[in-house]
């Protein structure tokens, strides 16, 4: 059986392969942080943004189950800078915002290199959906340390979701010391 599909592969070696996440909805949540990265794209005027991607530790919100992985994205534009660098800036302190750390250029850096100090870093989310003035839907969310083994029961919040357990942060269960 012959076909007309000779050569459609043929420059499949040279390709990258991309994940696309599920965004992180809604809810409270216990995560590990696999990966940071600053990316154009390619779609959207080539914004920047800063993402995130997490392994689901437990959550409340049933689209989040135990061991998927998630996406946050925070749009680093210049329209929205200083929202942006704000929660970048309290994702880097490893969600303690009174931890007096002081977070500067050359450590949000290392957060989005490849040896992260916050890859495996146990974090609660807590997401709270609100409405802008143009009634688009969006959430906002707050980021805690979490200590390795706690349970959003341990943090107060109930779920249904049976909690998995955290893959050993390759540099310890402490937030970042910068």
């Amino acid at each position: 059986m012959s076909n007309n599909y000779n050569g459609i592969f043929a420059d499949i070696g040279s390709t990258q392969v991309t994940r696309q996440g599920v965004y992180l909805g809604a809810g409270n949540h216990i995560l590990q942080c696999v990966r940071c990265k600053l990316q154009q794209s390619q779609k959207d005027h080539n914004k920047l943004w800063f993402i995130a991607e997490f392994k689901v530790i437990e959550s409340d919100n049933p689209k989040h189950k135990p061991g998927h992985e998630v996406t946050w994205l925070q749009d680093m534009d210049k329209p929205t800078r200083q929202g942006a660098v704000g929660n970048v800036k309290g994702f880097a302190l490893g969600f303690d915002p009174d931890s007096g750390a002081n977070v500067g250029e050359d450590e949000m850096l290392a957060i989005i290199g490849e040896n992260s100090p916050v890859k495996g870093l146990a974090i609660r989310a807590q997401g709270i959906e609100l409405t802008t003035k143009a009634n688009r839907l969006f959430t906002k969310f707050n980021w805690h340390y979490v200590e390795q083994g706690k349970t959003l029961a341990d943090c107060g919040f109930a779920t249904q979701n049976a909690p998995v357990s955290l893959e050993q942060p390759q540099n310890g269960v402490a937030p970042p010391n910068f």
